[in-house]
């Protein structure tokens, strides 16, 4: 029980806030009964519950969610006595003292529409969280849009600048779009990185659920919404192009990593020029300048501008050879590869 209780534990660290508006939040409420010991930690905007296997007697309390964390790691929990709920680590038996469950919230209970594979979801989230927006301002773009149908679900993420999506041929017994915060997809992306077989998905009026198993504990993980949902975006992405690239990822990555440095701060400027035969890439900035050839089927020709950290993070998911699709001038351009879901529209300077 020691491996998955340190699993547990550690995702309940990463939900219980340190210093939350509502002091309660700072607990995680321990339950046990029926043959199971129920964990309960909250935030604001993501409630986290795990079930366990347990063989010990009834209890419900508050337990300090830090305190929790750092004193049963590798450890063995002994339920209560003496007043205490007592744990032992090793030659230590800890005893904590721990508040009643009363004000703590409940959980929310989502019902279950559909099932994924999790490796599905899990890719797709974790491939296109890059591009949400980092600034408040940008309200709806500062989560990743989940889109739902009977011909899969696609996961969507975008600053206004730039787009990232991704498309699973896994369908869903609901329609629907919901917009999930950044912070909730890192908590999700943490678990889901854990776990196995397939995750449950549930929807309600401004929340959506998750259920899966993490080395066979029940593991459901419930966020708040932001309101709204993404504009046309497909809008954007363009269908014709004047010009084609096919270049080899690892390439095209370890060189924008390497110009990084040189480029200046701000719009980190890298030009790519199409020639015949390949790309030239190229920075120039104040602490000095450099260029990278690369190999590559070119059909078309070309030079255009791009913030060198978006294009770097637009190509990090990707391996093997990629087709970069250009537009001309400053429209959009795509990323991507055939037979694989994730596509990258990074848009060049106006320069």
């Amino acid at each position: 029980m020691a491996g998955v209780l340190n699993n547990i534990l550690g995702l309940v660290g990463r939900i219980a806030p340190s210093r939350p508006s509502n002091p309660l939040l700072a607990y995680v409420r321990l339950r046990a009964g029926g043959g199971a010991l129920t964990f309960h930690a909250a935030n604001e905007q993501v409630d986290l519950e795990a079930r366990l296997p347990w063989e010990g007697g009834p209890f419900d309390v508050l337990l300090p969610a830090r305190l929790l964390v750092q004193q049963g790691h590798e450890a063995e929990l002994l339920g209560l006595e003496g007043g205490k709920f007592r744990l032992r680590s090793g030659p230590v038996e800890a005893g904590l003292a721990y508040a009643e469950p009363e004000g703590f919230p409940a959980f929310p209970e989502v019902g279950e529409a559909f099932r994924l594979p999790v490796e599905a979801l899990l890719e797709a989230l974790d491939e296109v969280r890059y591009a949400t927006a980092k600034e408040e301002y940008r309200a709806i773009f500062l989560g990743v849009q989940l889109e739902f149908s009977s011909r899969g679900f696609r996961a969507v993420a975008s600053d206004g600048y730039r787009l990232a999506l991704y498309d699973a041929p896994h369908p869903a017994a609901v329609e629907g779009r919901v917009v999930v915060p950044r912070k909730s997809v890192d908590e999700l992306v943490y678990a889901l990185s854990q776990a196995e077989g397939e995750v449950g998905v549930g929807l309600a009026p401004g929340m959506v659920g998750f259920a899966f198993r993490i080395q066979g504990a029940e593991v459901r993980l419930v966020t708040r919404l932001l309101e709204g949902e993404f504009p046309d975006y497909e809008r954007v992405i363009p269908n014709t192009f004047a010009a084609t690239v096919r270049v080899q990822a690892s390439g095209l990555r370890e060189a924008l990593k390497r110009l990084a440095p040189l480029t200046d701060s701000g719009v980190r400027r890298v030009d790519v020029a199409l020639k015949p035969g390949g790309l030239s890439v190229e920075v120039q900035g104040d602490h000095g300048e450099a260029r990278a050839w690369l190999p590559a089927s070119v059909e078309g020709e070309g030079t255009f501008a791009f913030n060198g950290k978006q294009l770097l993070e637009a190509i990090s998911p990707m391996e093997g050879e990629v087709r970069w699709d250009f537009a001309g001038g400053v429209n959009p351009t795509v990323i991507w590869q055939e037979g694989e879901g994730y596509r990258a529209v990074v848009v060049p300077l106006r320069v």
